[in-house]
Order: C-alpha cells, then sequence, then structure tokens
C-alpha cells in the first residue's frame, strides 16, 4: 500500500513493500529495540558504551554478509526460478534495512555524545565514506577505543559503526576538546600516500572545528550557531503513532505548510483493501502544483547528512523503532509555495528553481548531482542587501522529516542574512541551533 512515488518505479515500489511487510521484521526488531534502550540508558558510561558498539557491529556485520550473501545468489539465478529471485531480492532488502538501522542507532550514539552540535556534525560527515565494516579493522579499532576508555578520556565512538563520522577511526569526545584518532593496520600504512591524504583532511577538519572558519577554493566556511529558538512538530508526531497503533491510521494539519499522514502498518493491514491506499491519505495542499507527498521510508537504504538519525527523535523507543523499520510510516505533504510566502512575509526576495530545471536535475547521475546542487538551490536575499543566499534542497528535510516549524526556519535564514549584510565573497555557512539539544531527546 504504497501510493506513486516521483522518480520511482513501480516495481521498485513493489519490492519496497514487500521488504516492509516481511515477517522477519518483527522477529528482529526486538534486537533493535534493546540497542536503541541502552544506547540511551548508557549515554554517560563510555565502558558500557563501548560494549555496546561492540555488540552492534557484530549485529551490523551479521547482516552486512547476509546482504552479500543474497546478491551473490542474484548474480547467479537471472534466469532461475522468478519466485526464488524474488525471495533473494527481498532478504537483500531485509539486510540492507537493518543495516540502515543499526547504524541509525549508532549515529544516535554519536549526536548525543557530540552534544547535538549539528555544525559540528555535519563537518564531521563531509567527506567519503566506503558504508562497509570491515571486521577486522573494527576489532583493532575497539582495542583503541578501549584504551581511551580505561584512560577516562571520555565518551568514545567506533567511527565504522556510524554514517555521520568520517574522519580517522575512532572518536573520543568530553568536555574540553573532540579527539580524532587514525588506527593504522600494518607497519608499511603510515608512510602510504593515502594515509599521508587521510592524516592531512584529519589536520585539516580538526583546524576547522577548532577555529570555526576557514578558506576554501569557493570562499569562506564558517560555522553559525544560531540564536534564534528552534521550535518544532516532533511531539504531535508521537501523538499521531499512538493513535496510528489504535486506528491504523492518523492525520493532522501541523503548520501552513506541513501535513501528516501515519500508517501503522501491522494495523492497516488488516483493515485496508490493497488497491485503495489513496483514500488513507488526506492531503489538503492536493490542489496545488508546489506541493508534494514525501515519506522518508522510501530511501531506508540510503544516508542524508542533511537529517537528524530517527534514534535522537524525541519519542518512545518502541515509536523511533517503528520508524526505522516502516512499521510506522509517515508520510508528509509539503507546501513549497507556502513556505516561499513565509520566506517573503519576512521582508525576503525569494527565487525557486522551475518545474524544468528540477526536471533536468533529477536526470542527473549522483556526481553530477553534487556538483550541480546550486542549479535547483531556494535563492534569497534582503532588498538592497549586497549578496544573495542559496538555501540547497537538502536543508527542507528539516521541515520536511524532521518536522521543524517553518517559522523556525525562516528564523535562521534571516539570522544568516543578517549575519551576512557586510560580506562580499561567498560564504558557506554550517548552521545549528545553539539550541538544538532542545528538540532531541
Amino acid at each position: 500500500m504504497i501510493p506513486p512515488n516521483g522518480m520511482e518505479s513501480l516495481q521498485d515500489q513493489r519490492l519496497r513493500a514487500r521488504v516492509l511487510a516481511d515477517p522477519r521484521i518483527g522477529d528482529l526488531r526486538g534486537e533493535l529495540e534493546r540497542f536503541l534502550t541502552q544506547s540511551r540508558a548508557l549515554r554517560h558510561e563510555p565502558g558500557p558504551l563501548l560494549d555496546l558498539q561492540g555488540e552492534m557491529a557484530g549485529s551490523l556485520y551479521g547482516f552486512q554478509e547476509s546482504k552479500r550473501q543474497f546478491d551473490t545468489e542474484l548474480r547467479t539465478s537471472r534466469n532461475g526460478d522468478s519466485q526464488e529471485i524474488l525471495s533473494a531480492q527481498v532478504s537483500s532488502g531485509l539486510s540492507k534495512l537493518f543495516v540502515r538501522c543499526v547504524r541509525d542507532i549508532a549515529d544516535g550514539i554519536a549526536w548525543r555524545a557530540l552534544g547535538y552540535d549539528r555544525a559540528c556534525i555535519k563537518l564531521l560527515a563531509l567527506k567519503a565514506q566506503t558504508g562497509y565494516l570491515d571486521w577486522s579493522s573494527f576489532v583493532g579499532e575497539l582495542v583503541i577505543a578501549a584504551a581511551h576508555v580505561e584512560a577516562g578520556d571520555g565518551i568514545v565512538v567506533v567511527n565504522d559503526l556510524t554514517d555521520f563520522l568520517r574522519y580517522g577511526d575512532v572518536t573520543v569526545v568530553n568536555q574540553d576538546y573532540i579527539e580524532i584518532v587514525e588506527v593504522k593496520a600494518g607497519r608499511g600504512s603510515a608512510q602510504s600516500g593515502r594515509a599521508v591524504r587521510q592524516r592531512r583532511a584529519l589536520t585539516s577538519v580538526i583546524e576547522r572545528l577548532n577555529r570555526e572558519e576557514w578558506t576554501t577554493e569557493e570562499g569562506i566556511g564558517r560555522i553559525h550557531r544560531l540564536q534564534s529558538k528552534p521550535v518544532s512538530h516532533i511531539h504531535e508526531l508521537g501523538e499521531l503513532i499512538a493513535q496510528a497503533k489504535n486506528q491504523g491510521a492518523a492525520y493532522a494539519r501541523l503548520s501552513d505548510c506541513v501535513a501528516v499522514d501515519v500508517w501503522y502498518m501491522p494495523v492497516l493491514t488488516e483493515i485496508a483493501k490493497a488497491d485503495e491506499p489513496d483514500s488513507f491519505l488526506h492531503n489538503p495542499f492536493s490542489q496545488s502544483s508546489e506541493a508534494g507527498t514525501h515519506t522518508r521510508i522510501t530511501y531506508f537504504e540510503k544516508f542524508s547528512i542533511n537529517l537528524a538519525p530517527y534514534s535522537v527523535y524525541p519519542l518512545k523507543d518502541e515509536d523511533c523503532v517503528d520508524l526505522m523499520t516502516g512499521t510506522a510510516t509517515v508520510w508528509v505533504h509539503f507546501n513549497h509555495g507556502n513556505l516561499r510566502r513565509s520566506l517573503r512575509r519576512r521582508g525576503m526576495l525569494v527565487g525557486t528553481p522551475t518545474d524544468d530545471e528540477m526536471e533536468s536535475y533529477a536526470r542527473l547521475t549522483m556526481p553530477e548531482k553534487e556538483r550541480r546542487k546550486d542549479d535547483v538551490a531556494i535563492r534569497v536575499a534582503l532588498p538592497g542587501g549586497p549578496s544573495e543566499m542559496l538555501i540547497e534542497l537538502g536543508s527542507l528535510g528539516r521541515i520536511i522529516f524532521e518536522l521543524l516549524d517553518e517559522e523556525s526556519f525562516a528564523d535562521g535564514i534571516v539570522e544568516l542574512l543578517d549575519q551576512s549584510r557586510d560580506i562580499t565573497e561567498p560564504v558557506l555557512y554550517l548552521d545549528a541551533f545553539r539550541d538544538e539539544a532542545e528538540l532531541w531527546d
């Protein structure tokens, strides 16, 4: 029961629906809920928290190897029985889903350790990652992490377990500093060209964390912590999940820009007909050409540095796991036009990408999209101001998926524009609310 979704093929929709409906999710979710509960309870206890990371890594590695096995079966069974192929596809997708869930919980450990400092966290994620946990390397990293715990250095996170921490191998956090540790596997590796490049990247990111401003070929990079107060609708999401558990579905209009449908799949599949999913959607913006419907579970195999992990949402542990696994599916109806009007009410000049620009961008490969993301950015400026600001579309995820109120979003933009009044060269802002922790658990 998945409504049509933009660029996704009907075949992909059906496969995802099979994965999310697989009964094995119920068998495995208990382990995820235990990991999440312990990660929250042990947040200030370095030793037990590191032990938990070791256990989580074992689970992640198991799911990872299962996916590799099923993918091998798919490559060798293309001319085999169609039911066997479908079974392998679903099993591979299920393994991929649980890899993402475990990493989501590990990302929550990192977010809490770093005090929800979104700007710092995003800076530490601005690097390519293999996405694969190598067990032999992880064991060595765990040994180094344990040494830091025994020395009383603070909370320690093994980076390969996370998606966000991409510099070095181990991140040590205490109240005075952040230390990023590189662990070398072999005697000759420290002198290799790759190791030299890694040390340079590591030195650079540490300098940026300390100085909070740096120079790039494109201009200035700067961390800015917003003074404006953050307001979100996450707690209302918790109420909707509770309602959906009883009724199968729940709906609310949260703001001028956002409305939400929540489906609780175990109940909804009992009461709904498979060919009538639209009857459970209540899109108040359905007549607008400037609105769309989005669900984060569509991208369960993908990671975005723009979004907080579900594991830090201020909801019950079981609700967070429901969101991770798609047991509770959230459909967000977002009105881009109303957001633009909200910004204009603040006195801003606002330009948005055209339909043709968006369609052209959607046809690009992922590397091309990264290079040309400014083509579809929202452009804002103050009348008479010296420059305009580009807001990448990914930042709208704060409204769409984190349910940040659009007025809080607009407050942040106004503050950044005021900061930029006397700046003539390009500035890349990594911004975060100074009181970001108020939003999360």
